[in-house]
């Protein structure tokens, strides 16, 4: 686990520098080599990054492979396709608003004021993703990563976070009214005052703190 914040923090940078410039429509020789350029800066070598590069699986089923993309004046709404991989994509202020997203990967994209209110997001990856200002009111959430995750403002209101992970994540601003978290990972999160344990956060174990 990433305990430094200021690496957390180049890593957050460099990967909206990343995102961005695929945004551009650079040709695909070109992405590929502002990827591994990425990958070897932010050492993704380490296993715990291994799964935001799921290509194994993306191969099987190409049809959820929707990373790579500026969809911000797409008009995007997901509906239902669980397991879809919009990892590294600009999803500024886009509404998944009640869409069925089990499994989906977010992972290192922008989703800056992005909805995703009353959506079913069990299981899904957010890791390093730019969360600031997102709408999470009222979503599943079971098994959820934020790990490192920008979630500066973002709202959690009236939702069950269970078993959710937000090592690293910077929550500085989120609020979570109404809102029941239970044996969620939050070591090396900062912006919140765990050390008096938020009243959101319910039976918290060592396990899951440490």
């Amino acid at each position: 686990m990433i305990k430094d914040q200021e690496t957390i923090r180049k890593t957050r940078e460099a990967i909206l520098d990343l995102v961005r410039t695929l945004g551009e429509t650079v040709p695909q020789d070109e992405a590929e080599r502002c990827i591994e350029r990425f990958e070897k800066q932010v050492k993704f070598s380490d296993p715990e990054f291994r799964r935001l590069y799921p290509r194994a699986h993306i191969a099987e089923f190409p049809m959820l492979d929707l990373r790579l993309r500026d969809l911000r004046n797409s008009g995007c709404t997901a509906g239902n396709i669980p397991g879809a991989y919009f990892s590294l994509c600009n999803l500024e202020r886009q509404a998944f608003a009640c869409s069925a997203l089990d499994g989906a990967s977010f992972s290192m994209s922008i989703l800056k004021n992005t909805r995703f209110d009353a959506a079913i997001l069990n299981g899904a990856d957010f890791m390093f993703a730019d969360c600031e200002g997102a709408d999470f009111s009222g979503a599943k959430l079971k098994f959820t990563c934020f790990r490192y995750a920008n979630l500066r403002g973002a709202k959690f209101h009236t939702c069950t976070l269970y078993q959710c992970d937000f090592r690293g994540a910077d929550l500085t601003g989120a609020t979570f009214d109404g809102a029941q978290a239970v044996s969620c990972r939050v070591a090396g999160a900062v912006g919140q005052d765990f050390g008096i344990q938020p009243p959101w956060l319910d039976s918290v174990t060592e396990d899951f703190v440490g």
